[in-house]
Formats: C-alpha cells, structure tokens, sequence
C-alpha cells in the first residue's frame, strides 16, 4: 500500500534540489555567463558534489530507496532523497507515495533570481522555466511551478506566455514592489491579465522575499542561544515570526488598489508561511 493508502492527497508543496548546472545546462548560449552560479547556493547539510552530472541515484541506492516503500517520508533528504533532482526517480516517488497530483517548486532559485541584476533575471528565469518543465515533463501528476520577475511588465508577460507553453501550472513572483512601483500600478495590468487568460495562479512562497530578518534582530546579547539557521535549514524561529510580512503587504496592497478589476479570473496561492486569512 502506498504512503496515502485510500486518502486522496495533492501535494501542494514539494520541492526539487537543483545541482549546480541546473541554470547553465538550460539557459541560452548568448546569456549562460550572465547566469548566478548554483554551486555555493547548493551545499548545506548535503553536499550536492557526488551527484553532479548525475542523472539520477545509482542503481544501489535506488534499491535501497524503494524497498523503503511507504515509509520512504523517513528516508534521505535534499539530493540523497528519491526523486530530489531526476524526474523520472520523482515518478517512482509518487508511486510510493500515492499522491495524486504534486507542485513542485525550486529550493535554491527564488532569491537568487529575484535579486539578481535586473539584465540577468529574465535570462536566468527563463533557464530556471525550461529546467523546472524537462524535471516535469514526463508525469502529469507533477505541476512545475515557473518563475518570473515582474520589474518589466512586459518581458514579464512574455515570460508567462512562455512557462504556460512549457507546461507549467503556477507562476512564482517576488513579494517586492515590481520595478519601484505598487503591485496596483497600472503598468502591471497586462501582466494580471495574461495570468487570467492562461489561467495560471500567481504564487507569494516563502523565497518571495528575504528569509531571514537581519543579524541587528539576532543580536541579543546571549551569544549560547542556539539558532535553527545553518546545515539544512535556513530559516530560524524568529525569522518564521514575520515571513509572511511581504506576502501580507503585497496582497494588501494590490487590493486596496482595486480588487483585480475587470480580471475576474486572477487567483493567487499563498504557500507555507502566510496567514490562514490570506490563503487563497
């Protein structure tokens, strides 16, 4: 029996583990230089190395993995775990699993996109797209989820056009003010519209702002206080206190605006760490 068992389950937060090639493997050859490198966003607690130009686990440790069954939740995690960076291992892990549908987001990308150069975020937005879709392409139960600077509202929109063509089912923004403006600014209307038109959810995730408070509110004079931040986590408990702030004042903000007006079909999906209230 898998890990479901007779429970119909859509996973709406999993995420893959990007090797360090991941952007440069898929970007154009024109911008692969531009491109932040993944290679010391990529190691914490797991080192991604030994699995570096790999397309997947040895045939050992997929094994191993799969005779964990329906107890594979309690196996290895970042890119030890089954399906962590091969989407064809993904599919064996929803098979134990059961789950019927699963998003999948990026772990390492978010900010490192969304605060790069503004010349550099739609190249590397881009590579990030066509990897997320060839990590999805072969199951239907997989929903990529796409990411997109919303700073120029125009390659903004073209970029969507693109995720959409590429199959992927929700678009990730950053909870900044796009391009020093308000998310209600109307030069970001055509960029709600084509969300409605495609029909693809916007999504507010933790990575869609800083995800740490800075070290000032760390500095508490108890120098033994021991922080979750380090090794596989990156984000303490009093980071987890005001995450959602971003997502909040974004939200906020582009209703008080005008609540999507004339764009009866924009919905957004707020994941992880905002209030209950603010779900969608």
């Amino acid at each position: 029996m898998s890990y479901a068992g007779d429970r119909l389950i859509c996973d709406a937060d999993s995420h893959l583990m990007e090797l360090p090639d991941f952007l440069s493997a898929h970007a154009d050859p024109l911008s692969r230089h531009l491109l932040p490198p993944l290679g010391t966003r990529t190691t914490g607690l797991f080192d991604p190395g030994e699995h570096v130009g790999k397309a997947g686990q040895s045939p050992e440790t997929l094994r191993k993995l799969l005779q964990l069954g329906d107890r594979i939740t309690r196996g290895p995690k970042w890119h030890d775990a089954l399906g962590a960076f091969s989407g064809a291992e993904r599919s064996l892990a929803l098979d134990l699993l059961g789950f019927k549908r699963q998003v999948v987001f990026s772990s390492f990308c978010a900010r490192l996109i969304f605060e790069a150069p503004l010349e550099v975020r739609y190249p590397a937005a881009r590579a990030y797209n066509r990897a997320m879709a060839a990590f999805c392409k072969e199951d239907r139960r997989l929903i990529g989820v796409a990411m997109v600077a919303l700073d120029e509202p125009e390659l903004a929109r073209k970029e969507i056009v693109h995720a959409a063509e590429l199959g992927l089912g929700a678009i990730w923004i950053a909870a900044d003010p796009p391009g020093g403006r308000s998310p209600g600014h109307p030069a970001l209307e055509p960029v709600w519209k084509t969300l409605a038109e495609r029909r693809l959810p916007f999504i507010l995730h933790v990575g869609s702002a800083a995800l740490r408070i800075p070290e000032e509110w760390m500095n508490d004079g108890h120098p033994d206080h021991v922080s979750a931040r380090g090794g596989a986590e990156v984000i303490g408990s009093k980071d987890l206190t005001v995450i959602h702030h971003a997502a909040q004042r974004f939200i906020s903000v582009r209703c008080w605006t005008g609540y999507w007006t004339g764009i009866r079909t924009c919905a957004a999906a707020l994941s992880k760490s905002e209030p209950d209230g603010y779900r969608t």
